[in-house]
């Protein structure tokens, strides 16, 4: 039940209000302007506030004045004579007052007033709660994209290589995401995935990396920790999305065949799933120090003889119809 405050100099009002409103609200009741003022701030929070306009003392307007000021949150109503109407059509024109009710007024009249006036309490708290978990996502968003630009740049700084990488992996992932049409929210959490998926390189030997030739078994095994590694230099962070598993998950293979959990089938994260035909189509289409790149044919039948094998299905048909059908062509390489 929602708290109502009554404020009337009339005893006998507020106890047939008393009477009428029990079963639906917790009412609290004072008999003037600085008694009200005293509830307001001990017994609130009220969802609506009741004011007679004449009351000796502190009349009506001057005490829900003061009561915007304690709880501006708190519906007001107040309850007013014939002569007293133009005043009160003006207070509530200016926004002040929800709604006024003249006397003589039915009991029916005043309880729907009342319960108009809670639920428009309940719908200005969740108007302000989304108010706030809004400021507090984009809070969230500018941190969130500090660290993912402190990532980038870290990663530049030391192999630009595979900076330009993630980036138009990044670029093919946002087209696949939009092409089987995920949500503006999983659209950008895979881009984001996927700006920094190679992140754990920082940590494997530069020689290793720019390497001219083909890399030893034991030199494949330390490259293929990245993904351990940038799993754990992402998974303290709060993301909105699941940045890090999507990165743990990148070269995860439908046949179970990828790593480094050897997940298969649906056990992928679709976005990992998408990122890892991403990264396969820009990484073949790309230089490489033990090899020159492929053509982008070679990288998209790459993922076509193995659709539904290595590859999810689905996620290939939105990649080739992407490139294909809709002539999509990642940034220019540096």
């Amino acid at each position: 039940m929602y708290k109502v405050l009554i404020v009337d100099d009339d005893k006998n009002i507020l106890a047939t209000f008393r009477r009428l409103l029990h079963n639906h609200f917790i009412v609290a009741t004072a008999e003037n302007g600085l008694e009200g003022i005293t509830a307001l701030k001990n017994e609130g929070p009220f969802a609506v506030v009741v004011s007679d306009f004449r009351m000796p003392g502190m009349n009506g307007i001057e005490f829900l004045s003061k009561a915007r000021q304690i709880a501006p949150e708190t519906i007001q109503i107040m309850l007013s004579g014939q002569a007293d109407m133009q005043t009160t059509i003006d207070l509530i024109n200016e926004g002040h007052i929800y709604r006024f009710l003249t006397k003589p007024y039915k009991a029916e009249h005043f309880l729907n007033a009342l319960k108009g006036g809670s639920e428009q309490y309940r719908l200005s708290a969740i108007a302000r709660e989304l108010e706030q978990k809004k400021i507090q996502l984009e809070s969230l968003q500018k941190t969130v994209a500090g660290v993912i630009n402190m990532l980038v740049s870290i990663t530049e700084k030391r192999d630009p290589y595979t900076a330009g990488h993630q980036a138009r992996v990044a670029e093919i992932t946002g087209a696949i995401a939009v092409e089987l049409s995920l949500s503006e929210g999983q659209v950008q959490g895979i881009k984001m995935a996927a700006t920094i998926h190679d992140v754990g390189k920082i940590c494997i030997p530069a020689e290793i990396l720019s390497k001219p030739g083909l890399i030893t078994e034991a030199e494949n095994n330390l490259v293929k920790t990245h993904v351990q590694i940038g799993y754990d230099i992402l998974k303290t962070v709060e993301f909105p999305w699941p940045i890090a598993d999507i990165v743990y998950q990148h070269h995860e293979r439908m046949d179970g065949s990828g790593y480094p959990l050897g997940l298969a089938g649906d056990k992928i994260l679709l976005e990992a799933r998408i990122l890892a035909v991403a990264d396969v189509v820009e990484a073949m289409a790309g230089y490489r120090p033990y090899r020159p790149a492929f053509t982008m044919e070679d990288a998209l039948n790459e993922i076509s003889q193995n659709r539904g094998i290595l590859y999810d299905a689905e996620v290939v048909d939105a990649c080739l119809k992407t490139f294909q059908g809709k002539g999509f062509k990642p940034m220019i390489r540096n």
